[in-house]
């Protein structure tokens, strides 16, 4: 707790200025853009032959271009960077919650979108990952996924902390390029629990194992939290 208390309010703070209908709504818009994107890129990236590259310099543009344009109102379409903004105290209990509903929704929606385009292409199908399909234990899959948002979660918290983040959508966008390549073809590369979250609902069978996509992230919320307070402290203390 003594690394979380060193996270203090600031002009800059750009998380506290929407409503909660505003951040609500940008976080549904973002996160249906963001999920669909992953979704068809995913089958994509398989469609091609197995090119990694593809499905992480999608999701890194997407991210991208998100940020820069929601970037006035709320840019974090994923709960864990929700978290992570509420821990630091960036923004409050309802805002946190609006952003939750926002990008549950928006998630469903999109799944549900995707799961439409199957009747024109059948080779497109809103589902989750089978993690099982690796060969690697749950525990590793969760351990991937956790390390794989480590650099995002650290990028928004210095982009909220810096006197200037004009860079910040650049490097969100490539901080999520190395986690997503590495772990595509073992947990889907999502970095994000709703990309899993949104299809499981058109799913049943991807229930069993949608606690991977949580624990990981969750940890390496309290694991960048920790880390930049303690850089932070003695940056005020130099």
């Amino acid at each position: 707790m003594v690394a979380v208390n060193k996270f203090n309010h600031s002009p800059m703070d750009k998380t506290t200025s929407p409503t909660v209908g505003v951040r609500f709504t940008a976080e549904f818009i973002g996160t249906y853009i963001l999920v669909a994107t992953l979704i068809i890129a995913y089958f994509m990236t398989l469609l091609s032959g197995g090119n990694a590259l593809l499905y992480a310099l999608s999701y890194g543009a997407t991210l991208a271009v998100l940020i820069a344009v929601f970037q006035g109102w709320s840019y974090q379409f994923n709960p864990i960077v929700s978290l992570v903004a509420f821990i630091t105290r960036q923004q409050t209990l309802p805002h946190l919650g609006a952003a939750f509903l926002g990008q549950v929704l928006g998630a469903v929606l999109a799944s549900r979108t995707v799961v439409g385009l199957t009747n024109m292409v059948p080779t497109i199908n809103a589902q989750v990952p089978a993690v099982d399909a690796a060969g690697l234990s749950l525990t590793m899959i969760t351990a991937l996924e956790g390390f794989g948002i480590l650099l995002l979660l650290l990028a928004y918290i210095w982009g909220n902390r810096s006197e200037n983040s004009t860079h910040l959508p650049l490097i969100a966008g490539l901080s999520v390029i190395p986690g997503s390549a590495l772990a595509v073809f073992v947990s889907g590369g999502a970095l994000n629990p709703v990309r899993v979250l949104g299809p499981a609902f058109f799913m049943g069978s991807a229930w069993k194992s949608m606690w991977v996509f949580w624990v990981g992230p969750i940890v390496a919320a309290l694991v960048a939290v920790i880390i930049m307070g303690f850089l932070m402290k003695n940056r005020q203390n130099s």
